[in-house]
């Protein structure tokens, strides 16, 4: 199990991991591996605790009950297992600026923050909209061989690959 310390492993292998994950998810909890539900699930969460009333008004969370199911436990087990991976392979760096955004945008903190919380903002949005994130559309779309799911991974690649030439051009940063 030396693989674990390692601080890149090999892509095969995490394919490999990451498939038989998904399998075992929908075996045992008869549910296939997604993300961006569970977050719409906390803030409805947080929103009935805080502010019931207004809470009662929502149509979504008449439709989309939010309480604690595989999705959000999912995520917080993601949280966990990165933390994990990353003390174990002695990886563990707290940046506000990465140098690769430093270097093409500047190192104001302030800039950076708001740039990810209006980008967290548009994908989320996005993939509620689309009916999934890319680990629900891709990895389990494409493990069930959907077609959506699959025209959902070639366009994410399109879309990631056009947004990096977009913001970094063809510089080795």
């Amino acid at each position: 199990m030396n693989f674990l310390r390692k601080k890149k492993w090999s892509p095969y292998l995490t394919g490999v991991i990451l498939g038989l994950l998904n399998l075992f998810a929908i075996y045992t909890a008869h549910h296939a591996l997604g993300a961006s539900s569970a977050f719409t699930r906390y803030v409805g969460m947080i929103e009935r605790w805080l502010a019931p009333e207004h809470f009662a008004t929502l149509k979504y969370y008449k439709i989309y009950k939010p309480y604690w199911n595989f999705t959000a436990i999912a995520v917080i087990g993601m949280l966990i297992g990165g933390y994990i991976s990353a003390r174990l392979s002695n990886d563990i760096k707290f940046r506000l600026i990465p140098k690769m955004w430093g270097k093409r945008f500047g190192y104001n903190g302030l800039v950076r923050i708001i740039v990810s919380i209006i980008g967290g903002m548009l994908i989320g949005f996005g993939a509620r909209m689309a009916g999934g994130c890319t680990s629900g559309q891709g990895i389990s779309g494409g493990s069930f061989l959907s077609v959506s799911g699959w025209l959902a991974i070639c366009f994410f690649f399109a879309g990631g690959i056009l947004t990096a030439f977009i913001l970094f051009g063809t510089k080795d940063y």
